[in-house]
């Protein structure tokens, strides 16, 4: 690792240790499937909000819309966390499907392979499932919900859990009564250090599983959790403009119904269909 000086005088080794100017430095893939360096992308409000939480408590969970960007800060702030480690931590990402334990792990890798020459340090282990840092034995696994170990050989110092809402409720691949979503967040945790953290970052699928009683439980005053929540009419990319809107869409009484307490909020108008 370098000592050279960055352009305003304060030497590399002192400033990758502040997560924001390291994370603006790694590269990711925007929503062109371009590569682009994060700080040229633009941190989003929320995935500041996102790690400001990160740095502050042990436990954090997130309730979000799609596409906010949520599970690209986490992965970046594993690798800052991973890269920056005084000790040899481990750390695990469990997500619901494995198209999404691949993304995450072409993240980590990405951010790893297009580090500067003098930062990037050898990687003993490479593979599509386990990243090991050569500098200082860090390394990070990715996991399907509801598979066989969950990483049991492992005591883990940080925890991810992606897309909780959406990991498998039936039975899970171990013996057990419990359903596979509360398994494979209880395995986890079973093998999470003492002083560990964990944070939740997921899309809700309706009220019922592990990750509905997570959040109805982390919304409780002195549950342990930060709870943060991002509503998806918070984000102009879930509004259409009325000159966009088919003419030919219409809302239900029962829509109505149910959407009409969002929109009060709000300050929008729908119209039944007559």
């Amino acid at each position: 690792m370098t000592g050279r000086p960055s352009n305003d005088g304060v030497p590399v080794y002192e400033l990758i240790h502040d997560p924001f100017w390291f994370i603006s430095r790694l590269t990711i893939q925007d929503n062109n499937d371009e590569l682009q360096q994060f700080g040229k992308v633009g941190m989003r409000p929320e995935q500041r909000k996102i790690v400001e939480a990160l740095l502050e408590n042990p436990r954090v969970l997130i309730l979000k819309p799609r596409q906010i960007g949520a599970s690209t800060i986490v992965m970046s702030f594993i690798f800052w966390l991973c890269y920056t480690a005084q000790r040899p931590i481990t750390v695990i990402s469990v997500t619901h499907e494995q198209g999404a334990q691949q993304r995450m792990n072409g993240m980590l890798r990405t951010f790893w392979q297009n580090l500067p020459d003098a930062m990037r340090s050898s990687m003993p282990v490479d593979n599509q499932q386990h990243l090991k840092f050569g500098h200082n034995g860090a390394q990070t696994f990715q996991m399907v919900a509801g598979g066989r170990g969950q990483g049991r050989s492992y005591t883990f110092s940080f925890a991810h859990f992606s897309e909780m809402g959406f990991y498998p409720r039936g039975s899970a691949a171990v013996k057990t009564s419990e359903p596979a979503d509360k398994t494979a967040y209880g395995s986890v945790m079973s093998t999470l250090h003492r002083h560990g953290r964990v944070v939740i970052e997921s899309t809700a699928d309706g009220p019922a599983g592990h990750f509905h009683t997570m959040v109805t439980t982390a919304m409780q005053p002195d549950s342990g959790w930060a709870f943060i929540f991002f509503a998806w009419f918070e984000f102009a990319e879930y509004s259409i403009p009325d000159e966009d809107m088919d003419p030919a869409f219409e809302v239900r009484e029962d829509e109505l119904e149910y959407l009409e307490p969002v929109f009060d909020d709000v300050g929008n108008v729908i119209r039944p269909a007559l």
